[in-house]
């Protein structure tokens, strides 16, 4: 019997700080990386970045003698249907939406590695059971079981969080599944099985290093979904509740009202379309890095 064997993928393998590195290996991923840490900044530090005398109650409380008020040295970009601040609200606007939607990608991306990994590692009726849910998954609009949900349980955090992040496990199980097959049958996974490696530690330890890149980029891609779904539902009434500072409610509640004035509606609009822009950049940049021959293996498995 052979020895020698060789661990060709072993060198593909992308870590997480390497991530810095990459996203600042060309324009496109500098660009993302600012626009993000911009809004992190922000969404960590937004009432001590307030215009200079602003009250805390201006972004919450109605003030019905300052409706729709222009741009001044006070309000920079004017006041709402409300008579609120709007760079106020849009600087304050973010964290309910970032919190739900990064908490609902590491749910989803949790189960999506365990489910994909186990179904592309072992195969039998979990890769039938699997790749069935996601057919189905996949076929019903993400939006009406999350309605009927709400209906039954009310729209609370958690009821958005829970059932966005198992919505979507499925169908990320599809894509580490596609990463997962080729994996098996390398030497390096041969070789870790002939030294008796558990099933446990052969994923941790052998295929999910050599699939981070694969997963870095699922996961930038499923939280921009996920900050347009919840933004969605708040345009629609189901996610946050007013009087919460939210992008999706503040366009909502001042899109009829945009020929009397455009910042209110205008502003969140912006600063959710660049927080996307930016994460999507970033996912660009980490997917450019990745060895081509695994991106193109990936579509192909995750199609079968």
């Amino acid at each position: 019997m052979n020895t020698s064997l060789t661990l060709p993928w072993h060198h593909n393998r992308l870590t997480v700080t390497q991530l810095p590195r990459l996203c600042l290996s060309n324009r496109s991923g500098r660009l993302g990386l600012f626009l993000v840490t911009l809004h992190l900044v922000i969404c960590l530090s937004a009432h001590s970045l307030l215009p200079f005398g602003f009250s805390f109650l201006d972004y919450a409380s109605q003030h019905p003698d300052r409706i729709f008020l222009p741009p001044d040295m006070q309000h920079w970009l004017g006041t709402d249907a409300m008579g609120r601040d709007v760079l106020a609200r849009t600087l304050l606007g973010g964290a309910e939406a970032m919190q739900v939607a990064v908490l609902a990608t590491v749910l989803s991306m949790m189960l999506g590695l365990l489910l994909g990994i186990s179904a592309g590692l072992y195969g039998g009726l979990l890769d039938i059971v699997v790749c069935r849910c996601t057919d189905l998954f996949r076929a019903i609009p993400w939006i009406l079981p999350l309605l009927m949900v709400i209906a039954l349980f009310g729209h609370s955090l958690l009821t958005l969080i829970l059932v966005l992040g198992l919505f979507d496990a499925f169908d990320i199980a599809r894509v580490i599944r596609g990463a997962t097959r080729p994996q098996v049958n390398q030497d390096y996974i041969v070789a870790a099985r002939l030294r008796g490696t558990s099933g446990t530690t052969l994923i941790t330890g052998e295929i999910l290093p050599n699939i981070t890149g694969i997963v870095m980029v699922e996961a930038a891609m499923r939280l921009t979904w996920m900050l347009l779904r919840f933004s969605s539902l708040s345009f629609l009434g189901f996610g946050a509740s007013p009087p919460s500072a939210d992008w999706g409610l503040m366009i909502a509640e001042n899109g009829p009202y945009i020929a009397v004035s455009l910042w209110p509606a205008l502003a969140p609009a912006i600063a959710l379309g660049s927080l996307i822009i930016g994460i999507n950049l970033l996912a660009d940049a980490i997917d450019k890095a990745l060895p081509g021959n695994l991106s193109r293996t990936v579509d192909q498995e995750s199609a079968q």
